[in-house]
C-alpha cells in the first residue's frame, strides 16, 4: 500500500530503522544534536535508504510469482513457458500472457480462446467470428447450421438474407453481418476481401459503456427534457453484458458497447403461455387463446393482428394491455435494454416500477413528436440517438400517489477516460444515500478550506456572494465519490457569466477540483434566431477567474464546460451553452491540469506586476476554444508543459514544451529558442486566408503540415460526443505512429490502442488454426 500523494510506500521500515540506529546512538550526541539537527537529519536519510535495501530484497522473493512480480522480472517468468515478449506500454498483457500461456497451449485453435485472447491483451470488449460459417452454401443436414435462424435478420444461416425483419439494419453491422457472402480467394488484405473459408474476424469494440445513475435531467418545458444534465443531445450507449467464458454465441449488439438505435430498442417480441393466460386469469381469454399457446410473434403489430382476429370486442379492449404486458418474451431485444441498459419510469418510488415495457417507446425526437402521431399506449418517448424524452403529459406532482420522472439509469460511450465520468477514479470520497426524486438542484455553499463532497450524479447548483467572489482561506477539495459525475453550475443574471475563486492573501492556498463537471450558466437560456435546424447556435462564453495568492491549483477528471448547445424545442432557436474559460488574474505558483477536458485558458495580465502562473502544466487532457475569434491557450510569462493532449483552437504562449501533443489550430511561440516540441503534430497554416502563419520553436521527430492538420483526422470536435477529440481511421500514419514509442499523438497517447492491437495480432498467430487468417475491425457502431 502506497501514500496516494506521494507514492511513497506505508510500510513503517523508515520508522523502524530510524527507530533502531537512534537506540545504538548514546543519548548524549542527541542532546548536543537539539540545536542544529545534524544528527538527526544524517539518521533519516540511512532509514530511508536501509528502508529502500529492504523493499528491495523484498522484492527478489515476490519475483517469484507472476502476480507479485515487478514488470522487470515478468519477462523473465515468461521466457520460462516460452510466452512471447508484447510491447513494453502493454504491461498488463504481459503479465497476463506470462501467467496464462499453458492454458492457452491446452486450449491452441478454439474459439474461446481466441475471445479469452481479445480480453487479456487488448482489454476492450470483443468477439470472434469464424467466417466460414456464414457463407452461403446449399443445406444439408451434416452442416452445423442446418435450419438455424440467424438472430438479428432472422434469415438462414448460409442462404437467402432476409430483408422484411425489424431489425435487419442491424445485421449490416460489420461485427454482426449475418448476410450470406460468396466466398472471395482473392488477397486477405482488408474488407473488400475478408470472406473466404481460411478468415476469422476479430471484431473490437473501441468505446467503453458507462452506466449513470439517477442524473438530474434537464427540463426544456413540462414535458420534454434530456437525461444529459446540461440540456445537450447524447448517444446513449449498450452496456457491456456478453461473457465469452459462458460458451454461448451472442444474440446481438446489446450485449456490446456500441451506440443505441431506436428500431433495436422497440424490438418487442411476444409469445401466449400458459402462465401468462393464468396470471391474467379469465376463463374467456384463455378459451379463445390456448390453441395459441406456444406461437411467438416477432412484432407487436404481428401480436395485436392476432387479437384483434381471435378475441371479441370486448375481451380485446379489457385485456390488450394486460396481454401485451405478460406475453412480451423475457429474452427479446426490447427486455434486455430496459432490464441492462436504460430505465425510465413515472410514478410515485424510483424503487418501484409502474410503466410497462409497451408504455416506454424509442421514437426520432429531431423535431419532437405531434399529438397526432403519439404513439398508441405510450406514456414515454425516447430518443436513444439523443438522450431526449418527452412526456404523453406533464407529472402531477399533487397527485395521489405523486407523478414523479425518475431517471433510474442509462449508459454513456467513451473513448478516452478523461473530463468528468463515472468511471472508476480510486476516489475516498464513499457514495451518498439513496434517493427518491433527481429532478430538482442540490444547492451548496462549499467551505473556504477543507473538503466539498459530491457523493451522487445530481446536478448541484453553487450559491456564491452576491459579488460572486469566493474566498480559499487554505486548502480547499471539491471532490466527487468514485463512479459519479455531479454537474455543479452557477447562475447569475450578469450578461458577463463571470465567476472568481479567489485565494486569500497570506498564506498559502491549495485548490483541489477532482471528478466534477462545471458550468457557468446565465438565470435565462442563451436564445438566439437561426436560420435552421443545421445552423449551429452562435458561441456564447463566461469566465472562472482565479484571483488572490494560490501556491497550487489542481483540475484533475474535471470537464470544464467547453460550450455547446442544448437540444432544440424550436428549430428556428438555438440555446447555447456557454464556454467556461479558465482566467488567471492573480497569482497561481502552479496550474495542474490532468485527464481533464477545458475550454480556453488565459492568462489575462490584468496586474502587470503580477506573475500570474508560474508554471501551467497540462496532462492527458483536452483543451478546447469553439470560438475561432478566442485562443484555446493565451499565456505570456507562464512556463507552459503539455504531455499526452490535444489543443482544439489557436495556442499562443510565451516558453512551451510539449510531447505527444496534437496542435489543432495554429501555435504562435515568442521564445522560440527555449521552447522546444518532441513528437507533435502541428501546422503550419501558410496561406490559410484570414489566419497568421504559426510561428513554430525548434522541433524534433515532429509531424507537421504546411496547412492545416486534416479534418477528418478527428472523429469529433463536439463535447458530449462519445468519440470527442478521438483519432479517426482516416488519420494519417503520422498521427496514428508519430508519438514517442510509435504511439499516437494527442490524448488518446496513454491507451496505447495500436500497440494493444498489434500485441492481439502477434499472439493470435500463435494460436490460430492451420491455414486460418486473422483479421482485426474496430467497430464503432456505425454501418457498413
Amino acid at each position: 500500500m502506497s501514500n496516494p500523494i506521494n507514492g511513497r510506500a506505508l510500510d513503517g521500515f523508515e520508522e523502524y530503522y530510524y527507530r533502531k540506529l537512534h537506540s545504538w546512538i548514546p543519548e548524549l550526541y542527541w542532546t548536543n544534536d537539539l540545536d542544529n539537527g545534524t544528527l538527526e537529519t544524517l539518521v533519516r536519510a540511512m532509514s530511508e535508504r536501509l528502508a529502500e535495501m529492504r523493499r528491495e530484497i523484498d522484492r527478489v522473493w515476490t519475483a517469484s510469482s507472476i502476480e507479485l512480480a515487478d514488470d522487470w522480472a515478468v519477462k523473465y517468468l515468461g521466457d520460462l513457458v516460452g510466452a512471447e515478449t508484447l510491447s513494453a506500454q502493454n504491461s498488463r498483457a504481459n503479465r497476463t500472457v506470462a501467467a496464462n500461456f499453458m492454458n492457452y497451449q491446452r486450449r491452441k485453435t478454439t474459439r474461446y480462446l481466441l475471445d479469452m485472447l481479445i480480453t487479456d491483451i487488448v482489454g476492450t470488449e470483443g468477439y470472434v467470428r469464424e467466417i466460414e460459417r456464414w457463407l452461403a452454401r446449399p443445406p444439408h443436414e451434416l452442416d452445423m447450421a442446418y435450419l438455424r435462424s440467424a438472430p438479428l435478420s432472422g434469415g438462414p444461416v448460409g442462404g437467402l438474407p432476409e430483408l422484411t425483419g425489424p431489425r435487419v439494419d442491424d445485421a449490416a453491422l460489420p461485427a454482426f453481418d449475418e448476410f450470406a457472402r460468396l466466398p472471395d480467394f482473392g488477397p486477405r488484405e482488408g474488407r473488400a476481401a475478408s470472406y473466404d473459408y481460411a478468415t476469422i474476424h476479430f471484431n473490437l469494440f473501441a468505446n467503453e459503456s458507462w452506466r449513470v445513475d439517477m442524473a438530474t435531467p434537464f427540463w426544456l418545458d413540462e414535458t420534454r427534457l434530456t437525461l444529459d444534465p446540461s440540456g445537450r443531445a447524447t448517444q446513449l450507449f449498450h452496456s457491456a453484458t456478453f461473457d465469452h467464458r459462458a460458451g454461448s454465441w451472442p444474440v446481438g449488439p446489446e450485449e456490446f458497447p456500441v451506440p443505441m438505435r431506436c428500431a433495436r430498442f422497440n424490438d418487442a417480441q411476444f409469445e401466449i403461455s400458459s402462465d401468462a393466460l393464468d396470471t391474467i386469469a379469465s376463463p374467456g381469454l384463455t378459451s379463445a387463446l390456448t390453441p395459441w399457446i406456444g406461437v411467438a410473434f416477432r412484432t407487436r403489430q404481428a401480436f395485436q393482428r392476432i387479437l384483434a382476429d381471435q378475441l371479441s370486442a370486448s375481451l380485446y379492449a379489457n385485456f390488450r394491455e394486460s396481454l401485451l404486458r405478460e406475453c412480451q418474451v423475457p429474452g427479446c431485444a426490447k427486455a434486455r435494454q430496459l432490464e441492462a441498459d436504460v430505465r425510465l419510469d413515472i410514478g410515485p418510488f424510483a424503487d418501484t416500477r409502474q410503466l410497462d415495457p409497451y408504455e416506454i417507446v424509442a421514437a426520432n425526437l429531431s423535431r419532437w413528436m405531434p399529438g397526432t402521431q403519439w404513439p398508441e399506449d405510450a406514456a414515454l418517448l425516447i430518443d436513444v440517438a439523443s438522450g431526449c424524452v418527452q412526456l404523453a403529459e406533464a407529472p402531477d406532482d399533487d397527485a395521489a400517489p405523486p407523478e414523479v420522472f425518475h431517471p433510474l439509469f442509462h449508459h454513456l460511450g467513451l473513448v478516452h477516460r478523461v473530463g468528468a465520468g463515472t468511471f472508476p477514479r480510486e476516489s475516498d470520497i464513499d457514495l451518498g444515500p439513496t434517493f427518491n426524486d433527481a429532478n430538482d438542484e442540490v444547492p451548496f455553499t462549499p467551505p473556504g478550506a477543507g473538503l466539498q463532497p459530491f457523493r451522487d450524479n445530481r446536478r448541484y447548483l453553487w450559491e456564491w456572494p452576491a459579488n460572486r467572489r469566493f474566498n480559499v482561506t487554505g486548502e480547499l477539495r471539491l471532490e466527487a465519490a468514485d463512479r459519479t459525475r455531479p454537474y455543479v453550475i452557477s447562475r447569475t443574471d450578469d450578461p458577463e457569466r463571470d465567476f472568481t475563486i479567489v485565494g486569500t492573501g497570506g498564506q498559502d492556498n491549495h485548490l483541489v477540483i477532482d471528478g466534477l463537471w462545471l458550468g457557468l450558466l446565465g438565470d435565462a437560456p442563451v436564445e438566439t434566431a437561426v436560420g435552421g435546424a443545421h445552423e449551429p447556435a452562435p458561441p456564447a462564453h463566461a469566465r472562472l477567474v482565479l484571483d488572490g495568492h494560490f501556491e497550487t491549483v489542481t483540475l484533475r477528471h474535471v470537464s470544464l464546460d467547453p460550450g455547446g448547445e442544448q437540444a432544440r424545442l424550436d428549430p428556428g432557436t438555438a440555446r447555447a451553452i456557454p464556454a467556461v474559460a479558465l482566467e488567471i488574474e492573480g497569482s497561481v505558483r502552479l496550474l495542474r491540469i490532468e485527464r481533464s477536458i477545458t475550454g480556453p485558458i488565459v492568462e489575462t495580465r490584468t496586474d502587470p506586476s503580477l506573475l500570474n502562473a508560474g508554471e501551467i502544466r497540462i496532462s492527458d487532457s483536452i483543451v478546447q476554444s469553439n470560438d475561432p475569434d478566442r485562443p484555446a491557450i493565451s499565456t505570456e510569462l507562464a512556463r507552459l508543459h503539455l504531455v499526452n493532449s490535444t489543443v482544439l483552437g489557436a495556442c499562443h504562449a510565451n516558453l512551451a514544451f510539449a510531447t505527444n501533443t496534437l496542435f489543432n489550430g495554429p501555435l504562435y511561440i515568442t521564445n522560440r529558442q527555449q521552447s522546444c516540441l518532441r513528437f507533435s503534430a502541428v501546422a503550419g497554416y501558410e496561406g490559410v486566408a484570414g489566419i497568421d502563419p504559426s510561428t513554430l520553436p525548434r522541433r524534433f521527430e515532429c509531424v507537421e503540415y504546411r496547412r492545416t492538420i486534416p479534418p477528418a483526422s478527428l472523429r469529433s470536435t463536439r463535447f458530449g460526443d462519445p468519440d470527442f477529440a478521438a483519432l479517426s481511421d482516416l488519420a494519417d500514419s503520422g498521427l496514428l505512429h508519430g508519438g514517442e514509442n510509435r504511439t499516437e499523438i494527442g490524448v488518446g497517447n496513454s491507451r496505447f490502442w495500436h500497440q494493444r492491437r498489434n500485441d492481439l495480432a502477434r499472439v493470435v498467430s500463435t494460436f490460430l488454426p492451420v491455414g486460418q487468417n486473422a483479421q482485426i475491425y474496430e467497430e464503432t457502431g456505425g454501418r457498413t
